[in-house]
């Protein structure tokens, strides 16, 4: 493990710091070095407990933005530069939720047309993308295969605030509408025989 690190991290543990501008500048300096990207998000991250605390707290968002950890930005910053960040990465259904770098890469290329197998644990937000996708308002039949009935239930109270756009369909007994959600277990995609076309898997 690093010395910076664990001199970062005894300096962010420690109440009685308040040096913030040699702290920040060696973030800084550790950033550009290229040299280990996660402890420098790591220590990032950390820092944001004591932000209050720093007079100069925009380099931590500057940081934070360079890293592609846009849900932890002091979203009052008014740059251009962040204006454009903020276009990039807010999601389509609500503008107080931002992507992370990740997910936003993988939702633009989905928009792009582009075919996407995301491998990803629980904490990174697929549902997230699922749910900017279906508020995007692009695709007309969309289908999501969903291990448990229950996931289908959560699922549905997520979406049903799209019930206007889209049918919300979980049963093989019901019929399809011009434009639907098929929220389905594996089990009944293969027993449902109503799907004509599919815009989005």
């Amino acid at each position: 493990m690093s010395t910076w690190y664990q001199t970062s991290k005894h300096m962010l543990a420690d109440d009685s710091f308040y040096n913030w501008d040699d702290f920040l500048m060696s973030l800084v300096n550790e950033f550009n070095g290229h040299s280990n990207e996660a402890l420098v998000q790591d220590v990032a991250i950390r820092a944001l407990e004591r932000k209050h605390e720093m007079p100069n707290g925009f380099i931590l968002d500057h940081i934070l933005g360079e890293l592609g950890l846009f849900p932890y930005v002091d979203k009052s910053n008014s740059t251009s530069k962040d204006k454009f960040r903020r276009s990039l990465f807010t999601t389509p259904q609500d503008e107080s939720k931002t992507f992370h770098i990740r997910q936003a890469e993988v939702f633009h290329r989905i928009m792009n047309s582009e075919n996407v197998i995301l491998s990803a644990p629980t904490s990174f937000g697929k549902s997230l993308i699922i749910e900017a996708l279906v508020a995007s308002n692009e695709f007309n039949n969309i289908v999501i295969v969903v291990p448990t009935i229950a996931l289908i239930d959560e699922l549905k109270k997520k979406l049903f605030k799209y019930k206007d756009k889209y049918k919300i369909v979980t049963q093989v007994s019901q019929e399809p509408s011009d434009r639907n959600i098929f929220i389905l277990t594996q089990e009944r995609v293969l027993e449902y025989s109503r799907i004509e076309s599919v815009d989005f898997l």
